[in-house]
């Protein structure tokens, strides 16, 4: 580092950061960002109700196919634990929009498509 750096030898004099953070991490927990909900809601209730919404304005009536495959994909998520997840890249989505940038699939994982097309407004269409 101090090579890296020999013409900024102030650099190479102050503490590692490394040295002064104390972190323990659990194996097996899931850390999320606080995801705001409103009062009373949980995030998986919050999920189900956008792509409950969305799907009724795409399809105007949900075909018992299309609330089958809802219900499977929800259920697998929100059993899983991802429904905060999920809220989290939709609000990116709804950011890219308000943004004009598009979100890619760089931004948003191939997989999370399917279920964010019904909880996203137009952005995943």
């Amino acid at each position: 580092m101090t090579s890296l750096y020999a013409d900024y030898p102030s650099y190479c004099q102050y503490p590692k950061i490394a040295d002064k953070c104390d972190l323990n991490i659990e194996i097996g927990k899931w850390y999320f960002p606080k995801f705001k909900l409103p009062k009373g809601k949980t995030a998986e209730n919050q999920l189900r109700e956008m792509v409950a919404k969305s799907a009724l304005e795409q399809y105007g009536k949900l075909t018992p196919e299309i609330q089958t495959r809802l219900d499977y994909e929800l259920d697998l998520i929100c059993s899983k634990g991802y429904a905060s997840y999920f809220l989290i890249m939709r609000d990116f989505i709804a950011w890219c929009e308000q943004n004009d940038t598009p979100p890619t699939p760089g931004v948003v994982p191939a997989a999370l498509w399917f279920p964010l097309f019904w909880a996203s407004s137009t952005s995943t269409r």
